[in-house]
């Protein structure tokens, strides 16, 4: 078992990763149109982010560089993309590397807060895989304190900064502190979906924040508190599914989830029919067929004792992986 969810979780972190970095493309706080100057500036971005998505790292370190020479691109945002090319490429000890060096160079600097907030959120993010947490929190504390009142950093980034804090403070025995930076972080993804330049895809992040939540408690004493991030998450859900951009596989693998987390929290409660009628909400979602819905599954219908279904579920999925056709990220029929 512990074999099977080893291939499976660097594959998420990954994902949450190229979901942070990704979405600078499309920000829509870095691109300004309001002079020609800015506009040579968004041209040269586009031309830098094109080689640096595909992790073409030698060609995207002479573009940027260039760029800076002619002023055409800021060097932070430079240091950026230098980063994002060592990510797409595989190379997570380079990124980790250039992102450490952005933070350290303008940590006391004003130039464009936007850049600097999302290479903390990509940096404290890596950390805490890596289960460094005193050194995301030496990044993200700072950061937070710094730019929490500033009303030009958008409010999905504060929340997800304070999301990573509060895990941190979690796996550091600090569970006072953790519930609080989490309280804020909700407050910080509420007050988001009421401004104005609201992003969904980033949106999207913020969900997946508040699902980080609720699995970080997994004890029986903690059943509250899971049960309320669960709860919390369904709502903003709720929220997103209306919104003409929702992402219809996004909203059904949420869906799964959050079902399959109902499931398991109502059969430690005892409450094996409740724990019943949300497991079959599971099983209705698309996501439901995947690898890592199935394996997750497990945990539930051992707990339910039903024994021989948890068994069948594993005998595939080992099948799956042997024959090679096993993708925790694909939708499998």
């Amino acid at each position: 078992m512990k074999a099977l969810i080893n291939h499976i979780l660097p594959a998420m972190v990954l994902i949450v990763l190229l979901l942070n970095m990704t979405a600078c493309q499309n920000d829509s706080h870095i691109v300004n149109e309001s002079s020609e100057a800015d506009s040579l500036d968004i041209s040269a971005e586009n031309m830098v982010n094109s080689v640096s998505s595909v992790g073409n790292v030698e060609r995207t370190l002479e573009l940027a560089d260039s760029l800076v020479d002619q002023n055409r691109l800021k060097p932070i945002k430079a240091d950026f993309y230098k980063s994002y090319a060592y990510y797409r490429r595989g190379d997570i000890e380079k990124m980790t590397e250039y992102l450490e060096n952005l933070i350290k160079t303008y940590e006391n600097s004003d130039e464009d807060p936007i850049i600097y907030t999302r290479a903390a959120i990509v940096l404290t993010d890596q950390y805490m895989t890596q289960n460094q947490y005193e050194e995301a929190l030496r990044v993200a504390l700072p950061t937070i304190a710094r730019f929490g009142q500033d009303p030009t950093i958008p409010s999905d980034r504060k929340g997800r900064l304070l999301t990573i804090i509060g895990a941190c403070q979690e796996k550091l025995n600090r569970p006072d502190e953790a519930k609080k930076s989490f309280e804020q972080a909700y407050r910080y993804f509420e007050k988001y979906m009421k401004e104005d330049d609201l992003n969904y895809f980033d949106f999207s992040s913020c969900i997946i924040s508040v699902q980080n939540i609720f699995n970080i408690y997994t004890t029986e004493e903690t059943l509250k508190e899971q049960k309320k991030w669960v709860e919390r998450c369904h709502s903003l859900l709720a929220w997103y599914r209306n919104q003409p951009e929702a992402e219809p596989n996004f909203v059904d693998k949420t869906d799964g989830q959050i079902a399959l987390k109902r499931a398991e929290i109502l059969i430690k409660q005892g409450k094996k029919e409740g724990a019943a009628k949300a497991y079959d909400q599971f099983l209705k979602t698309d996501y439901s067929k995947t690898y890592d819905a199935r394996l997750n599954s497990i945990d539930y219908l051992t707990c339910a004792g039903r024994y021989t279904e948890a068994a069948d579920i594993l005998k595939t999925l080992i099948t799956w992986q042997r024959n090679g056709v096993w993708n925790p990220i694909s939708m499998l029929s």
